[in-house]
């Protein structure tokens, strides 16, 4: 089961619950105008908002999905929520949302439903999604379809005039706009895949500084400080702006950083590409097998990608072995300058897997 961290959009950050956030939420849906027609215009108590909280956690753990904060870009105050919800005792899922007053007719709620659809679609495989308000909350029916939801039916719903609509994950389309899913860091038996810090550069230097470690990586040159700290850098940045990147790769018996995996977009080629260095006294251990099937099954399961490929020097056989242990096969020989990997035309060949085929 995948653990969500966070899904970031334009404005908003939409993050499952912590127990710090009761108390503000217990005083969002108390608010007179929120709990109009969340509540039918009842005033919970806190017991009540906190076994509301506690089940939406309950279904984060065990689904996936729940209705989760809403927080501005950057920082931690709630706004309202956002998430996925089973109806009653059926398979079916609604989607839902509420925001406080000050941060109504902003975009926010359509804004975070429409992360919160793609989410459910991409990453969950949800078959349909619902949405449910009481008729006279036109403000929330409109949100419905700005998103592009159906009008279903209307019906008595717990006693009250209600109305139901509906999207079909054939009729989600992606809009052009920020969403990046961030999931807990994977992990394996014998290795943590992890943040870069600045205190990895002297292990990273030492590992770059072996000449059988980079036979195969670039120009084969040992890295120079300025390039180990720029490729911190920037695989920090990846990870905040994608929700991956080539993670250090670190071993749980030792606490060592013993080389790097994970996924990074393969220059200019609009793929994402798997990759994976370690330190010469941990080859043939099978702890590159290890790491990147950990990998995949983050691409494909937390990362929702359709596609992951992989290059590799035509002469480095043990990194051909590896591809070929995880699954994925041989398209054809290509030249790096094809991905916009530099100005020096270097031979390597390509291997790919599509989700469809890694589900099978």
């Amino acid at each position: 089961m995948r653990r969500i961290v966070a899904i970031e959009t334009a404005r908003l950050r939409v993050r499952p619950y912590r127990e710090s956030d009761l108390d503000p939420l217990h005083r969002l849906w108390t608010d007179p105008d929120v709990r109009r027609y969340l509540w039918d215009d009842k005033v919970i108590t806190r017991e009540v908002a906190a076994d509301t909280m506690h089940a939406s956690m309950a279904s984060t753990a065990q689904h996936g999905f729940g209705h989760w904060a809403v927080c501005p870009a950057g920082g931690d105050e709630l706004l309202g929520f956002c998430g996925l919800r089973l109806i009653d005792e059926t398979p079916d899922v609604e989607l839902l949302y509420g925001l406080a007053p000050a941060h109504w007719h902003r975009g926010l709620a359509s804004e975070a439903g429409r992360a919160l659809l793609r989410f459910g679609f991409e990453s969950i495989r949800l078959p349909r999604v619902y949405a449910i308000t009481d008729t006279p909350n036109t403000a929330s029916a409109a949100v419905m379809q700005r998103l592009g939801m159906q009008f279903e039916k209307r019906f008595e719903h717990h006693g009250l005039d209600t109305v139901r609509y509906v999207m079909a994950r054939a009729q989600f389309r992606r809009c052009d706009e920020r969403y990046v899913v961030h999931c807990a860091e994977p992990e394996t038996e014998r290795l943590i895949l992890r943040t870069w810090s600045s205190e990895d550069v002297a292990a990273l230097l030492r590992l770059t500084a072996d000449p059988e470690v980079m036979r195969y990586i670039g120009a084969g040159a040992a890295w120079t400080e300025a390039q180990t700290h720029a490729f911190i850098d920037r695989q920090i940045a990846n990870a905040r702006e994608h929700g991956f990147c080539l993670w250090a790769l670190q071993e749980k018996a030792s606490g060592e950083l013993i080389g790097q995996t994970g996924l990074q977009y393969l220059g200019t080629s609009g793929e994402v590409e798997i990759g994976w260095w370690l330190r010469r006294d941990r080859w043939r251990l099978g702890l590159a097998t290890e790491a990147a099937q950990a990998v995949l099954r983050f691409a494909f399961e937390s990362a929702g990608l359709e596609r992951v490929v992989a290059i590799a020097n035509p002469a480095n056989r043990a990194s051909h072995a590896v591809m070929e242990k995880i699954g994925l096969r041989f398209v054809r020989d290509a030249k790096t300058t094809e991905f916009g990997l530099g100005n020096v035309e270097l031979p390597c060949v390509l291997y790919a897997l599509k989700k469809e085929e890694y589900e099978s």
